[in-house]
């Protein structure tokens, strides 16, 4: 399910400018209910020719949604005030082990953290319900039946990760195996 959940996940790989992040996230904004964890990833500052993203960007397109989302190398995240809040992390925060929570002056976190830092952040995040990973394997199996994939396979030891795949509607089920 990992490459299902990364289809329901907000790429932003190669996008050359913050401003066409913030447009492709406010656009996802538009798709998710109050409340609920904005994830994504693949942001690269060193396209974006400025200093690393900071929570007040973020704090004006998804003011309630905690949102989160890793740099194209996963060396860094950037997130909102309200998955700081989630999350307790405040000017008391200590730094983590191998990790750094970029901060201000005055002592409050930017919304940025480096390494271990963002473990803070992703211990919070639920784990998919069922019903998510449902739709996600739907999706997944919509998009890859139209270039052609009818087959699925888990390299891992992880068993639980196709456990929505009996739940599936026939009509979806049947186009993989």
């Amino acid at each position: 399910l990992p490459i299902c959940y990364n289809l329901q996940r907000i790429n932003l790989h190669n996008l050359d400018s913050l401003d066409k992040a913030v447009a492709k996230i406010k656009k996802a904004m538009g798709k998710i209910i109050p409340g609920q964890w904005l994830i994504g990833g693949g942001w690269d500052k060193n396209l974006w020719g400025s200093e690393f993203p900071d929570k007040v960007i973020l704090d004006k397109v998804c003011p309630r949604n905690p949102a989160f989302f890793y740099s194209k190398d996963k060396h860094a995240a950037w997130v909102n005030s309200a998955a700081l809040k989630k999350c307790g992390i405040d000017k008391n925060t200590p730094d983590p082990v191998n990790g750094a929570i970029r901060s201000y002056p005055d002592g409050s976190p930017t919304g940025s953290g480096f390494e271990n830092a963002f473990d803070l952040v992703t211990d919070k995040i639920r784990h998919p319900t069922i019903e998510f990973k449902k739709l996600a394997l739907q999706k997944a199996i919509h998009k890859f039946n139209g270039i052609g994939i009818t087959g699925l396979a888990a390299c891992d030891l992880y068993t639980e990760r196709f456990s929505p795949y009996p739940y599936l509607p026939d009509k979806v089920a049947f186009n993989a195996r």
